[in-house]
């Protein structure tokens, strides 16, 4: 499976101030050099002496307002935060060593960063969603210009919704050329739970047409079902 990263994601480049900021990162030394930090053109200057002196009081030695200096952080998140959240992962038996880890301010820019790396804005290729699906993934959809395929589950009268039908995913998939499977398997806000198993099926399913799949696991540690 090697599905490609959109062109508009193939193509970017960071500017010069992200590229020096990547290239610092990178350097074994770095905890022993001073730098300003100049993230997004603004150098790092300290804080008014009266908010210094009250954000100061909120923290123990080490916090970040102790130099009465908050500066900006790197994009894709500082180390700390990455490793917390590689942690979390860590935690449920995934192995995450080689993993990239972006880190947003909420699970709406990632997704929308999610379809412009899959897709780019104004793709012509339609990425895949299961009905009932999250309504805010239309308004993302919408607002980077990606157009958006669905296949229907069906409703139980035991209030639980069936798993997808993989056949009709496979017939969505070859007539519409879709670019990744999008899933939200404890999902918010339907409740229509995909479980591991099922969640396997899409993934191979992915594997054989060479698609992204994108999971979105907000609720992933919140099952209460007994199985895996």
């Amino acid at each position: 499976m090697n599905p490609e990263l959109s062109a508009h994601f193939a193509a970017r480049q960071p500017s010069a101030i992200r590229r020096a900021q990547i290239l610092f990162a990178e350097r074994a030394d770095r905890a022993s050099v001073r730098v300003i930090n100049l993230a997004i053109g603004n150098v790092t200057l300290p804080m008014h002496p009266a908010m210094r002196a009250r954000m100061g009081a909120l923290g123990a030695p080490g916090s970040p307002f102790s130099s009465g200096i908050v500066s900006y952080g790197t994009t894709v998140g500082t180390d700390e935060a990455q490793a917390a959240f590689k942690h979390v992962i860590a935690s449920a038996g995934c192995d995450t060593r080689g993993l990239a880890c972006v880190v947003t301010d909420g699970g709406s820019p990632a997704m929308e960063l999610a379809l412009v790396g899959v897709c780019g804005p104004r793709s012509a290729r339609p990425v895949l969603l299961l009905d009932p699906v999250y309504t805010n993934y239309m308004d993302f959809a919408r607002r980077v210009a990606v157009p958006t395929v669905s296949v229907r589950r069906e409703l139980g009268a035991d209030g639980r919704y069936a798993a997808p039908d993989l056949a009709a995913l496979e017939r969505v998939i070859e007539a519409k050329r879709p670019t990744a499977v999008i899933v939200i398997p404890a999902d918010n806000p339907t409740g229509s739970y995909l479980d591991r198993a099922g969640l396997a099926e899409v993934a191979r399913l992915c594997v054989r047409h060479n698609l992204w799949l994108v999971s979105d696991e907000a609720y992933r540690q919140l099952h209460y079902t007994g199985q895996p």
